[in-house]
């Protein structure tokens, strides 16, 4: 069995490679939300989506409402991937990626570098947020104000109903994280913005860099959240960035 197919319902390949890239996506985001960025990636680096509980080939089983039982899928799947990966994530993505980098460290085992976007640094993180306890039209307008969520769903309340479940229980993972101090992370981390977000701060994003003994660079982009499916460009030099400074620490 290929390396890239095993824990098949844990894992989605969107790409090969030699050197992999394990990607977490954004609150609400169905299995496959982070394909698009296959075709940006520089040559060599492999793709591969972690599939949270409840989306994609994994819809039978329940949400997981716990953060660190995802980490913990995640850094159980890595033994399907054939080297030590970059982890990538995205917004809660962002959150999920930086602890499973914790947890890897713990076991001897860290990422070659961490690739965080349109998340401010975990401890700078709100503790007021309420957007998991809104009504459903209240959701919606959060929601439409972010974009990246399809028309044909926001405009029709039974259709965003359908998905109120799954993104409820994102934003409570992020809205009752509370950081734990610890030592920094000794692999490179790369933190990507947006200009325009209203999601992160720029004091917020330049904090990640507290949370590494290695390098720390920021991009930013002339956008709002999401910008997950534009600006080509931007993202193959942040992972041709990446794979570099991967490179270093190898």
């Amino acid at each position: 069995m290929p390396p890239h197919r095993a824990r098949a319902g844990v894992l989605d390949c969107h790409r090969p490679g030699a050197l992999p890239v394990l990607g977490f996506a954004f609150a609400g985001a169905n299995a496959g939300a982070l394909k698009p960025l296959a075709a940006h990636l520089p040559e060599g680096l492999a793709l591969h989506e972690f599939v949270p509980p409840g989306r994609g080939r994994r819809f039978r089983e329940p949400s997981e409402d716990r953060l660190p039982a995802l980490c913990e899928q995640a850094v159980a799947a890595l033994a399907a991937l054939p080297a030590t990966p970059i982890l990538f994530g995205y917004s809660l993505g962002a959150l999920l990626a930086y602890e499973t980098a914790r947890r890897l460290q713990a076991l001897g085992r860290p990422p070659r570098a961490l690739v965080v976007c349109a998340l401010d640094a975990p401890h700078r993180l709100p503790t007021d947020g309420d957007v998991h306890r809104r009504p459903l039209p209240g959701l919606r307008e959060h929601l439409a104000r972010l974009g990246g969520t399809p028309r044909e769903v926001l405009d029709d309340l039974s259709v965003l109903a359908c998905f109120e479940p799954a993104i409820r229980n994102d934003y409570r993972l992020v809205e009752q994280y509370r950081h734990a101090a610890g030592d920094p992370l000794a692999c490179p981390i790369v933190a990507v913005a947006g200009t325009r977000d209203t999601q992160t701060t720029v004091q917020g994003v330049t904090d990640w860099g507290a949370l590494t003994a290695g390098r720390f660079i920021e991009m930013w982009l002339d956008d709002g959240h999401f910008f997950i499916t534009s600006h080509a460009g931007a993202w193959r030099k942040c992972f041709d960035l990446a794979a570099a400074l991967a490179g270093e620490t190898a």
